[in-house]
């Protein structure tokens, strides 16, 4: 089943709302290893999937990874958001997401802080060139978030990133 393009839409509507923890953060492994197979654009490769589906998957994991009550939940999202994002940022897509990222790093919502530095950790650790002229907005942003008060999961993304 995993060798058509519908499995990854699929499986993130289960990582968004089936009611079985294990099956959430299972179908979202199994979705970050089926992006780079069905997104498209690298080595000039056709996309499998239409550019609205694209949009729909990103909007619900980002949705996923911020409001999922489990944190291995919200992880395993954010690991697919950052596995869209270094597909999508080399080649000039998605350029909203480090927005995205560095607003949500400043909520006032913890979980969204800890997802959104763990997102940024995971794109600067093999995209610094793209977000290169956000430096000066994410060392801001790792200026606060280092000395997060209520969440020590922020302040060791941020250490990491």
């Amino acid at each position: 089943y995993y060798k058509n393009p519908e499995s990854l839409p699929l499986l993130v509507k289960i990582v968004q709302s089936h009611p079985d923890q294990a099956l959430r953060q299972l179908a979202a492994v199994e979705a970050r290893t089926l992006v780079p197979k069905f997104w498209g654009i690298r080595n000039n490769a056709p996309s499998k999937l239409p550019d609205s589906v694209k949009l729909q998957i990103k909007e619900a994991l980002l949705q996923s990874a911020t409001q999922d009550t489990v944190p291995l939940i919200r992880h395993s999202a954010a690991r697919v958001v950052s596995a869209i994002a270094k597909i999508e940022l080399p080649v000039g897509l998605w350029q909203e997401l480090p927005s995205i990222l560095t607003q949500a790093a400043g909520s006032q919502k913890a979980e969204d802080r800890e997802v959104a530095t763990y997102i940024l950790y995971t794109l600067l650790d093999t995209l610094e060139e793209q977000i290169a002229s956000r430096w000066s907005d994410f060392l801001q942003l790792f200026n606060r978030s280092i000395n997060d008060p209520e969440s020590m999961q922020v302040r060791l993304n941020t250490l990491l990133a």
